[in-house]
């Protein structure tokens, strides 16, 4: 019990710390966005005691439930030789998860994407790729892959290939023709700040805490139910501890989200005029909607309620009006 609410406590307090965001004016706005897309980053691996727990205590009641006598095993019911299969389990599972989201072909994969559509990957020479290697260079980032080609959803994002992180730019061919050269830097920026912020890595922690909180609460479950106990408790309360693990690291997941595109905005407004930016993203989100209102979608359509908290980004007025006060700090005329 002492580690659940060890766990309960110290999860609750970093959900606490990494709620709200730092005013722009603010001059450690970019660290405190950091520090608390981080804390809840550590909230997610503080919880992982608490669902294991959880499951005792919830096999618990529906043992009695089904006319059981009730018994909570606790971490006291690990002996040695249990605690070192589940460490095994626990190992194994994380290194397939992390395996499986570094060594995906993503250089192949893309390259094909991009010569079926009739892109191209970018080379020195190209006014747009010595762009984004000047950029890089300035912000001490390793040399880019840059593919450029008609995307079916209009975007310019991110990604990095293996644990040497190199990024991997991908442009919509369309909207390299609709932006200015400004612009263009401005968003491209913004996408870089997510590599040198390391907010990729994050987001695949989140992935590995998720099946890692699956494998544990599972295998906990196996090692200390006695067959007597019955399959359908302890499978009741694996689906409702499991469902709601997953759920509750998946909204820590979004939320850290949400900073790291603030704190990307602020990457990119440190260099050049955040109107820029705003420009630029008001480019992507147009050929968005364009796309959306093609397959009878209302892009248009609020989001109100708790709906909000599944987004990963933050509302885009939300962020435009962070980046016309980072104007006001960072480029005072």
């Amino acid at each position: 019990m002492f580690l659940f609410l060890l766990s309960l406590f110290l999860s609750a307090g970093l959900v606490a710390y990494g709620a709200g965001y730092p005013a722009p004016e603010d001059p450690n706005y970019g660290k405190t966005l950091s520090r608390k897309s981080n804390a809840l980053a550590l909230a997610a691996v503080a919880s992982l005691p608490l669902w294991v727990v959880a499951y005792d205590l919830l096999h618990g009641v529906f043992m009695v439930l089904s006319g059981a006598d009730w018994v909570f095993y606790g971490f006291e019911a690990l002996d040695s030789l249990n605690l070192f299969y589940l460490g095994i389990a626990v190992g194994v599972l994380t290194l397939f998860y992390v395996g499986m989201r570094y060594n995906l072909r993503v250089r192949e994969a893309l390259h094909e994407e991009a010569t079926k559509k009739g892109g191209r990957q970018l080379k020195t020479g190209d006014a747009l790729y010595d762009m984004v290697r000047l950029l890089t260079e300035v912000e001490g980032i390793s040399p880019p892959e840059v593919y450029v080609y008609p995307m079916d959803v209009p975007n310019i994002m991110v990604t990095v290939q293996g644990w040497q992180s190199t990024p991997i730019i991908l442009i919509d061919q369309t909207l390299t023709e609709t932006m200015t050269r400004q612009e263009l830097a401005a968003v491209l920026l913004h996408e870089l700040g997510h590599v040198k912020n390391r907010d990729i890595s994050r987001a695949v922690l989140f992935h590995v805490l998720g099946g890692i909180a699956t494998a544990a609460t599972l295998i906990f479950a196996l090692i200390n139910t006695p067959v007597t106990s019955g399959w359908a408790p302890l499978m009741l309360s694996f689906i409702l501890t499991w469902g709601a693990a997953r759920m509750a690291i998946f909204l820590l997941s979004t939320a850290s989200s949400r900073r790291n595109e603030f704190h990307a905005d602020y990457f990119s407004a440190r260099r050049m005029d955040p109107q820029l930016l705003v420009a630029g993203l008001f480019i992507v989100e147009e050929a968005q909607r364009a796309y959306y209102r093609k397959l009878g979608h209302d892009p248009d359509m609020p989001v109100q309620g708790w709906v909000k908290y599944l987004a990963s980004h933050p509302p885009s007025t939300a962020r435009y009006d962070a980046m016309r006060r980072l104007r006001a700090v960072y480029h005072k005329k």
